[in-house]
């Protein structure tokens, strides 16, 4: 995790980002963790902060438990189904009374450090995990109902840099997940990482994808057979341990082999590596 001085430093920094949004009518937002933090293991305290524009309410940080675990192949776990089940509280904040000024707008911070517990971390590969957390603010709706706090990327000053206006900034800079975000040890991969698990036949031609990484875009399915080739276009979000199966359109023949290889991309474009993973065949 970063020093005290960097987390004080990061989020005096971004406060005039998370102003933007709260000055669009959103209820809160969490500066930290952004969607796609790292810490060096799933033990150590977590930094959680950020604003309401109501003082003294209450800000409860929530973790979800992955749901049912399940063994696919060569003792690759995923999480089915998706999302995750029980809700652990992580801890809660009282927004300070006295706010911070700026613009014209009142900004009352909120913050509080503390482990994401044992039960909500996934171990997807030996020595790397991730937790997926959110923050709710009590009462904080337009009709007293609870409000979820908004969530970010990470990479705050190259997001403002490459999107100034307010709508670009909305648009490109709040997390894909939001209200959530996903915080992963260090040694997770840095993208996302598809596996093709599965490919089953019933009425229709189901390929089971997995992401082991970060969260990712399925793009295209491409499968082959004797005399056959189909190319299927997708835009499949895949968070991380996620296994879907995804339909393409193409009628296997007994007797012959089936290959089929996905591709896809993170969540701003990157293209993903491509491994012997992202490959699979069946013969039918």
């Amino acid at each position: 995790m970063r020093s005290e001085f960097e987390h004080e430093e990061r989020r005096s920094e971004m406060k005039n980002w998370c102003i933007i949004a709260l000055g669009l009518g959103c209820n809160g937002c969490m500066l930290l963790p952004g969607d796609g933090d790292t810490v060096g293991s799933s033990a150590e305290p977590v930094t959680f902060t950020g604003f309401t524009l109501a003082g003294e309410q209450r800000v409860v940080v929530e973790a979800w438990t992955p749901g049912e675990v399940i063994e696919v192949g060569f003792n690759q776990v995923v999480v089915e189904p998706w999302p995750p089940g029980e809700v652990i509280e992580v801890g809660f904040d009282d927004s300070d009374r006295e706010p911070l000024h700026y613009d014209g707008l009142e900004l009352h911070p909120w913050s509080l450090t503390a482990p994401i517990p044992g039960e909500a971390w996934r171990a997807l590969r030996r020595d790397a995990s991730f937790a997926k957390v959110r923050a709710r603010v009590i009462g904080g709706g337009s009709d007293g109902a609870d409000a979820d706090a908004i969530s970010f990327v990470p990479n705050w000053g190259a997001c403002l840099s490459a999107h100034p206006d307010v709508n670009g900034f909305l648009a490109n800079c709040r997390s894909s997940s939001a209200p959530f975000a996903f915080v992963y040890t260090r040694g997770f991969p840095p993208g996302a990482d598809f596996a093709i698990l599965r490919i089953r036949y019933g009425d229709r031609l189901e390929v089971g994808v997995w992401n082991g990484g970060r969260s990712g875009i399925v793009t295209r399915i491409d499968c082959s057979t004797f005399g056959a080739h189909v190319s299927a276009p997708f835009s499949e979000v895949l968070e991380p341990g996620e296994l879907k199966d995804l339909t393409v359109g193409i009628v296997p023949r007994p007797g012959l082999t089936l290959a089929c290889k996905v591709t896809g991309t993170d969540l701003d474009g990157t293209p993903e590596a491509d491994t012997a993973d992202n490959v699979r065949s069946r013969v039918f």
